[in-house]
């Protein structure tokens, strides 16, 4: 186990949101974009306030002419700018509907402050939507001239009266592989008080590579390496080891797909399994052409037309074999033999984690050099990874 803290800083900041008359909404910062997202970040917080599409609003940073604002620097630059961002937004609201409630040709006139609402571009009246009109009419009939809120935001800047952290806590289990003779971290789960998420599309990322990302490996190829031929359609097709680690905790299943995305006539399904436990670590070599397999997977219909697994194929040239590992939120309902479209749409929007291998193969009568050179290939890769058991 073990624990994490990060201070929260703040420096004061400045920031302007300008409505323009053409539509438009401006909001702006002498702070500066390093990659960070301070352009989606700032306008992010303005359609917040203002309640309208992000598709709305552009964003202004990096000129000392425009309000200012700290350095880019100790993960402070959301946590100042932002809180100015949207004093402003809110600033620039008031205005509008200050100026609304007091035009005699506006929907609202005469309405209460209180009583009105600025979303999705128009003031309305909270009780009768049906008077609304867009702000850029009534900025039209004011002379076209752009309302502005601006702001400037002053945080409590000494630590011991006002304090901020963030925290953390990590729990590991690590296990040593009786096969691979390598030790592992089985599972990491972590716990952060991040404080509000501005942007969930960009931390779920970074959270799960702070954490572990699942990985599939097998011992009968290397990615990117050559499959050997026994495991091919017409050399025995037995279907190859696979071992993964890293899936989420929450995963309620699993399933692999196996296909060739070089085949001729588009993509080529080789292998569906579903409904895999989530606790399940591995698929042994060689299973078995069932609909349900020992530990209660289910199998789909190969491209063949066939149950389980069909190896690899390829008509001419080298092909690749992608194998990929889906952790899901939940068991599938699909039964036994369902094809490609049918798993792909079952999955859709399920998939917490995924890991991906890739394995080439082209086919060789034998005694020609490819022939020869996977099995070489493979034991090169047991000896380097020191796996010296279970070949």
């Amino acid at each position: 186990m073990a624990t994490e803290t990060c201070p929260g800083r703040r420096m004061p900041a400045s920031a302007l949101v300008r409505l323009e008359p053409e539509g438009r909404i401006l909001v702006a910062s002498g702070t500066q974009e390093i990659g960070t997202g301070n352009y989606t970040v700032l306008t992010a917080a303005a359609a917040d306030v203002l309640r309208v599409p992000v598709s709305r609003i552009d964003a202004q940073l990096g000129d000392t002419n425009l309000p200012p604002a700290p350095i880019t620097a100790g993960s402070m630059s959301t946590a100042s700018v932002a809180p100015a961002v949207k004093a402003a937004a809110e600033d620039a609201r008031q205005k509008l509907i200050a100026l609304a409630v007091a035009d005699q040709a506006s929907p609202v006139y005469g309405a209460r402050i209180g009583d009105v609402e600025f979303t999705g571009g128009k003031v309305a009246l909270q009780s009768d939507s049906s008077r609304n009109e867009a702000f850029e009419a009534l900025l039209l009939r004011h002379g076209s001239r752009a309302l502005e809120g601006t702001a400037s935001v002053k945080p409590r800047l000494n630590s011991r009266e006002a304090p901020c952290h963030s925290f953390g806590a990590i729990f590991a289990e690590v296990a040593v592989d009786p096969d691979l003779g390598m030790a592992r971290a089985r599972r990491v789960v972590a716990m952060y008080d991040v404080g509000r998420i501005v942007n969930r599309k960009l931390a779920e990322p970074v959270h799960r590579r702070h954490c572990m990302a699942m990985k599939l490996i097998s011992r009968a190829f290397p990615d990117g390496g050559m499959i050997p031929e026994k495991h091919a359609k017409d050399g025995g097709n037995i279907s190859p080891d696979l071992k993964w680690m890293g899936v989420p905790d929450n995963a309620r299943s699993l399933a692999l797909v196996v296909d060739d995305p070089d085949a001729p006539s588009g993509v080529f399904d080789h292998w569906l399994v579903y409904g895999i436990p989530p606790d399940t670590l591995e698929l042994t070599e060689n299973q078995p052409a069932a609909e349900t397999l020992p530990n209660g997977a289910r199998q789909g219909h190969n491209g063949f037309g066939e149950t389980g697994y069909g190896g690899p194929q390829p008509p001419s040239g080298v092909h690749r074999y992608l194998f990929r590992l889906y952790a899901l939120d939940y068991d599938p309902p699909l039964s036994a033999g369902a094809g490609r479209q049918e798993l792909d749409e079952a999955i859709k929007g399920h998939v917490l984690e995924k890991a991906e291998l890739m394995g080439r193969h082209q086919h060789q009568e034998p005694g020609t050099r490819a022939a020869w050179l996977a099995p070489i290939q493979a034991a090169t890769v047991r000896e380097r990874l020191g796996w010296s058991r279970g070949w």
